[in-house]
């Protein structure tokens, strides 16, 4: 079972691949959203390794691990970040699915895009996550460099924007 060290590992070198993938290939919005997904998918599995030693394989199951609401969860985020998190799953299967982030809205016929504009919210809510971990925890995550027009100059302590996307 991976530990913590391994998670927070796997979540640091997806960021590595963000960084990548947003300064080589910059308008693939789809994959960035789903990498920022699964680098805050390895920050939960982290903390779940680090409070109750177990490692989920489905997303429900993470889901309900982390979830605020439930009183008795030793392993349950805040819930600002247990929000963030969700959202940011949701945003990512919009990404890989091209349907609606809202499980109750489910327009078969209509595509649901991802654009700049939802990567922009997936690194707020990606920052949420992190943030929650390092409070939690006592580390520190390295900065990535990003290009997204939807961010102001140092607004995410986790993105340090730069240039442009648009040509």
């Amino acid at each position: 079972m991976p530990d913590f060290k391994t998670h927070l590992s796997q979540a640091e070198k997806n960021l590595i691949i963000l960084q990548g993938v947003n300064n080589h290939i910059p308008d693939s919005w789809d994959w960035q959203v789903t990498i920022g997904f699964y680098a805050a998918l390895h920050l939960a599995n982290a903390h779940i390794a680090k409070t109750i030693n177990a490692h989920y394989r489905s997303h429900s199951d993470m889901r309900n691990a982390l979830n605020f609401e439930i009183t008795i969860n030793p392993s349950k985020f805040d819930e600002d970040a247990y929000i963030a998190y969700v959202r940011l799953q949701n945003l990512s299967r919009r990404a890989r699915y091209l349907c609606s982030e809202d499980n109750q809205n489910q327009d078969y016929q209509k595509p649901y895009y991802i654009s700049d504009k939802f990567f922009g919210k997936s690194l707020r809510l990606l920052s949420t996550v992190i943030s929650y971990f390092e409070g939690k925890y006592g580390i520190k995550i390295n900065p990535i460099q990003i290009k997204c027009d939807r961010l102001q100059h140092n607004e995410l302590p986790y993105f340090i924007k730069m240039g442009s996307t648009t040509k």
